[in-house]
């Protein structure tokens, strides 16, 4: 009797050895593949970056960064100088994050850089994006747009914002937020326009001034307790820091908020020095 509770107990352990050495072989042949799916995700993502930073210019007074929450960023900074010494700027901002959202990066680079050089008016631009993102894209796949176009001769910023947050003028003598441009249509991508529904607000711009804005995944970051950034902290911070300094104070503000919360959502941030 006591052999043959030993030869099944040995036999459940040599059972069980094979288990973990199953789960083991298992478990490194999933890092593996992590690990290569990982490397083609940063190679993609290098791609997809220099393919889109190749094609921006330096402009004096604009800033932007984006800071993505996975490996791919679906928001987007582009910009481009036009030939009246103005220039145009456009911030994205694609539903969802990673590299779904991402997808769409490509083509409305592309789109938005072959038609500036061409000195089309940012009404064309808007027009064929919405009708790429319509009609080629997901359906369940849209775009935020802020669009910004400057002329400097006259001091004037033409904006058009389909889906976004709040852009903030901050005044260049008060210091104060002087005006706030809401929201005045859909993201592109969703319904079918023609180029006479974008309507531009125009602003008139004086020396000193500066113009903020920024993607939900900004004013929507959570601390570890759950609470949102908000705009109350943003425009704080935008009315108690220099207008050279916005760029650095408002990512100061974010990251010190957020701490060790995590990071939801992509945050991209524009300021625009005049």
């Amino acid at each position: 009797m006591d052999a043959v509770f030993l030869r099944a107990k040995v036999t459940a352990m040599e059972r069980i050895r094979k288990l973990h050495q199953l789960q083991y072989q298992q478990n490194q042949a999933l890092k593996a593949i992590q690990t290569r799916i990982a490397d083609e995700q940063r190679l993609a993502e290098n791609i997809m970056n220099t393919a889109i930073s190749q094609r921006m210019v330096a402009i004096d007074g604009v800033s932007s960064i984006v800071e993505p929450a996975d490996v791919f960023s679906g928001d987007l900074v582009l910009q481009a100088k036009t030939d009246d010494d103005g220039w145009m700027v456009m911030l994205c901002d694609f539903t969802g994050h990673g590299l779904p959202a991402a997808v769409g990066t490509v083509p409305v680079t592309e789109t938005f850089y072959s038609m500036a050089s061409k000195g089309l008016s940012p009404e064309s631009i808007l027009n064929e994006l919405n009708f790429k993102l319509k009609n080629f894209l997901p359906t369940n796949m849209f775009m935020g747009c802020i669009f910004f176009s400057y002329q400097p001769d006259q001091h004037i910023v033409r904006v058009w914002i389909g889906g976004m947050p709040t852009v903030l003028l901050k005044n260049g003598v008060s210091g104060a937020i002087s005006h706030r441009l809401l929201s005045m249509d859909l993201p592109l991508g969703i319904i079918d326009k023609t180029q006479d529904d974008f309507h531009l607000q125009e602003l008139s711009i004086s020396s000193g001034d500066a113009l903020v804005a920024y993607s939900d995944g900004l004013i929507e970051a959570e601390n570890v307790k759950g609470h949102q950034l908000g705009m109350d902290r943003l425009e704080n911070t935008v009315e108690d820091s220099a207008a050279e300094d916005l760029q650095a104070e408002i990512l100061s503000a974010w990251q010190q908020f957020q701490a060790e919360g995590k990071q939801l959502d992509d945050v991209t941030l524009v300021t625009l020095n005049f």
